[in-house]
């Protein structure tokens, strides 16, 4: 994982903006790129734990299709006042079911308010960031280390 010193967690406004707003916004945007290169955007309801972002898909939706194609994605994530911009590497980690760990569900479970809907093609992604950059709505946004 990519990590930039930015001293202590707790002492840095802007990464505590940036977990506050991957706690409680409940969308991101995620663009893939389809063989020939041309982008796919769509929202996706997601989750953040150990410093990766989570989000679950059909196995045969346009998006995971993409993934297996070229794994390089990149998320837009916008609060109210704060924009997080993150680069990073996706993984279809899964069958749903027998990927979701208990700690997982409850991460959704206490953001959602609600079980995680499944079909029998659902799988499990995890995206590892590379880059990130946050930053206020209409300025400029910076790197900041992503735990």
């Amino acid at each position: 994982m990519l990590t930039i010193d930015m001293g202590e967690p707790d002492s840095n406004p802007r990464m505590d903006a940036v977990r506050r707003l991957l706690s409680e916004v409940k969308v991101a945007n995620l663009a893939t790129s389809d063989s020939e290169g041309a982008p796919h955007l769509v929202p996706i309801s997601f989750i953040h734990d150990d410093g990766q972002l989570y989000f679950t898909s059909r196995m045969h939706s346009t998006k995971c299709k993409n993934i297996l194609h070229n794994n390089q994605v990149a998320l837009s994530i916008i609060g109210t006042e704060t924009v997080v911009l993150i680069q990073g590497t996706a993984t279809i980690v899964g069958p749903l079911q027998t990927h979701l760990t208990p700690k997982l569900s409850r991460t959704y479970l206490n953001k959602y308010s609600r079980e995680r809907r499944t079909s029998p093609d659902s799988v499990l992604v995890s995206v590892q960031p590379v880059k990130v950059l946050a930053g206020r709505l209409g300025r400029r946004q910076r790197r900041v280390d992503f735990n």
